[in-house]
């Protein structure tokens, strides 16, 4: 099995006006990405940036950032 997360999960999938977060929670990654765009008739992914969900968890001060972020 190939542990390229993105070829074997399905992930959640939220778009907002500015960006698209994907989850993959058996891999416990988000990634978070500018919208989605078109190449030659076909959806391509904007930049993505990965968050390694486990490694959060283990840091305080890196959870509480992302809860200061959004506002939690």
């Amino acid at each position: 099995m190939s542990n390229k997360y993105w070829e074997n999960e399905e992930p959640i999938v939220v778009k907002t006006d500015k960006n698209v977060f994907r989850l993959y929670e058996k891999a416990d990654k988000l990634q978070v990405s500018s919208p989605d765009w078109l190449k030659d008739g076909e959806a391509v992914q904007g930049r993505t940036v990965t968050v390694d969900l486990a490694a959060l968890r283990k840091s305080p001060d890196a959870v509480e950032m992302f809860k200061q972020a959004i506002g939690i």
